[in-house]
């Protein structure tokens, strides 16, 4: 990879790091489409 282009996108990372988290954190709270422990899917999910 080019050099210049390493580095250009090495500080994109590095500056969009803590919004990169956040979503990561946000898609992770998403319920599973079953419940532990249960058959049945959270009532907002359809199967």
């Amino acid at each position: 990879m080019d050099r210049g282009l390493y580095e250009k996108v090495s500080a994109w990372l590095e500056g969009h790091e803590d919004a990169m988290v956040e979503d990561i954190r946000r898609l992770v709270r998403i319920d599973s489409v079953s419940r532990p422990g249960t058959d049945e899917a959270p009532n907002d999910v359809e199967l």
